[in-house]
């Protein structure tokens, strides 16, 4: 999931260009690698460098938050950039049902205003978009069948 910064829009730049280009670039990193096995699976970094790949693939400019999430055997592994969110939920009890969370991201800000981002703009460079990449926070969530 992305959701591109609208004010970009003032600087002419269509808000919806970087998240479209970064997803497609994401998807086609997880699809390259499916059936591999890397070392670092566990820990779930793996996914930022991912998404730096991903991020060094596109050309666009804007800026965007990203949650990009990936389901490795029963572990869902997230990585979380700004403020859009995820909320895993486990059923509890069928009659009547009922579901407790059991995992949920925690937005990332720079101020109360702002959300962190990851950008392309004039006169910024991408290493900072590494950083912000870098920075993600990356989560991994035992799941079964049933969560939702």
């Amino acid at each position: 999931v992305c959701d591109g910064v609208s004010g970009v829009h003032h600087l002419g730049i269509p808000p919806d260009e970087l998240p479209r280009d970064l997803l497609d670039s994401c998807r086609a990193k997880v699809q390259s690698q499916v059936g591999r096995r890397k070392a670092d699976v566990e820990d779930g970094t793996w996914l930022t460098g991912l998404i730096e790949e991903a991020y060094d693939s596109t050309h666009v400019y804007g800026a965007t938050t990203l949650l990009l999430s990936v389901l490795r055997g029963s572990n869902l592994v997230t990585a979380s950039l700004g403020d859009c969110a995820l909320l895993v939920l486990r059923p509890c009890s069928l009659q009547p049902l009922r579901l407790r969370p059991i995992f949920k991201t925690e937005p990332g800000r720079y101020d109360s205003r702002r959300p962190v981002q990851v950008q392309r703009l004039h006169g910024f460079s991408d290493a900072n978009a590494h950083n912000v990449i870098q920075g993600a926070m990356v989560s991994t969530t035992p799941v079964q069948h049933g969560d939702i």
